[in-house]
């Protein structure tokens, strides 16, 4: 065991060692690994301070069997560079009671900002290492959260919209704990970031709806998976992998090329009808329904509910009027004009 002051030998479970000893590290010089004839050694030597009568460097060998040799060689190494169990000397001289620092004939002229911005330089050395201690531990923690928000996600959570929404937003602060990474699926990647994916997203969808353009959900995805980014091309090729694995999700290509994952609950009918009711409501008021009032019903992008308004024209329940003042949408009356001149069979 490697604390910040000693080496701790435990006893092992047979072995000759009847109770933990302790090695000081304040009597360590370095410590390094002997290179052999034909490979490096299995073991670790800590040359300690004070020679021998013979002029000898004495050292002190720990033998590893298996992994670990270099793992705690960095970290022995990293423990005797800071010196700890020194005392910290605080020169009285540049400071105050209230910790700020009084001019000094040091502290000036170029010498004076070189040596500032070193001791700058090592503070924050001090602090990384300290902080990094904990890193294993932090994320464990996290890691605990996350579970904990799932198993609440899989439950059914609450009722109350504004419940799930606050829900939504905690776990897309709270990202992935250990995303999917190229050294941990290898081949399957693609199949474990479509996985992914679909959990991320799964999340959001009472909030952004069942349909999400992929270039939201290239932002989405990196923000939850922080330095882990993925590229276009990759999320591009998850996304056509999420049919053939049964997931909810499914990736959508509109007539325009627009992108887009759809939600298994997606239904189409129910997004046009809504549409259809919005054009009916704008042209009995003489107006005619543009792109970004539908994006404001149905809380998606403009892109997106412009393919929304091109589905419902297609499918000749709306029609468009392109002037100086824009594009705008107004239902489809010409099947009763039509019927009723007696041109057109009702229903047709």
């Amino acid at each position: 065991t490697l604390t910040t002051h000693r080496v701790i030998w435990q006893p092992a479970e047979g072995g000759d060692l009847a109770a933990p000893i302790a090695g000081p590290l304040s009597r360590v010089a370095r410590a390094d690994v002997l290179m052999g004839t034909w490979r490096k050694s299995s073991k670790v030597s800590l040359f300690l301070l004070h020679q021998l009568d013979d002029g000898a460097e004495p050292q002190v060998k720990l033998k590893f069997h298996g992994k670990g040799r270099d793992a705690f060689l960095s970290k022995i190494q990293a423990v005797l560079e800071q010196e700890a169990w020194k005392p910290k000397e605080v020169d009285a001289s540049v400071q105050r009671n209230d910790g700020k620092e009084l001019f000094s004939v040091t502290s000036a002229g170029i010498k004076g900002i070189i040596r500032e911005k070193e001791r700058l330089r090592n503070a924050e050395k001090r602090l990384a290492s300290t902080a990094f201690e904990d890193l294993d531990s932090l994320i464990e923690k996290a890691k605990d959260v996350v579970q904990v928000i799932e198993r609440f996600s899989e439950k059914g959570g609450s009722n109350n919209a504004d419940e799930e929404d606050q829900f939504a937003k905690i776990v897309q602060s709270l990202g992935v704990a250990s995303p999917v990474t190229r050294e941990l699926a290898g081949n399957a990647f693609h199949e474990a970031l479509a996985r992914e994916i679909v959990d991320i997203l799964s999340a959001l969808v009472n909030r952004l709806g069942s349909v999400i353009t992929l270039t939201d959900v290239y932002c989405l995805v990196n923000r939850a998976r922080g330095t882990e980014l993925c590229s276009p091309e990759d999320i591009l090729k998850a996304s056509k992998l999420m049919e053939g694995l049964g997931l909810q999700f499914s990736l959508r290509t509109f007539d325009s090329g627009l992108l887009a994952l759809q939600h298994a609950s997606h239904k189409e009918s129910s997004i046009q009808d809504r549409i259809l009711t919005m054009a009916t409501e704008r042209m009995a008021n003489g107006e005619g329904l543009v792109a970004f009032m539908v994006a404001q019903e149905l809380h998606c992008g403009v892109p997106l509910a412009a393919q929304y308004l091109d589905v419902a024209e297609k499918e000749e329940r709306l029609v468009r009027d392109e002037s100086p003042e824009g594009l705008q949408f107004y239902p489809n009356r010409f099947p009763e004009y039509l019927a009723a001149a007696g041109l057109m069979e009702p229903g047709q």
